[in-house]
């Protein structure tokens, strides 16, 4: 599979439930777990993400118009065609992925 096959296969996974699926049977213990997972590397971002932000007078945040354009640039490429630090930096996340599913294999057999 090349790179935009990749993403095209992820974005079509983005579009679906997979939980609506019916040859799929997850746990509901196991649907936390993962929620758990996501909730706390979803929380671990949006820290960051304020960290590197300006509070304006009203308390809006702003990210840096630098930023921004890093991330739209970061976004709109394939993972294959990152810098090898954008791909270590995603590599550290799919760690995290690993270990937890590693540690959780009695909830998915």
């Amino acid at each position: 599979m090349d790179a935009k096959e990749a993403v095209d296969a992820l974005e079509k996974s983005n579009n679906q439930n997979p939980w609506e699926t019916k040859n799929q049977s997850v746990s509901s213990s196991l649907r936390d777990r993962v929620g758990t997972l996501c909730h706390n590397q979803w929380s671990m971002w949006m820290k960051y993400l304020f960290d590197r932000c300006e509070v304006a007078d009203n308390g809006d945040i702003m990210i840096p118009m630098g930023l921004v354009e890093r991330w739209q640039r970061q976004m709109q490429t394939p993972f294959f065609e990152l810098s090898l630090t954008e791909k270590e930096s995603d590599r550290i996340e799919a760690d995290r992925f690993i270990k937890f599913f590693r540690e959780n294999q009695k909830y998915l057999d």
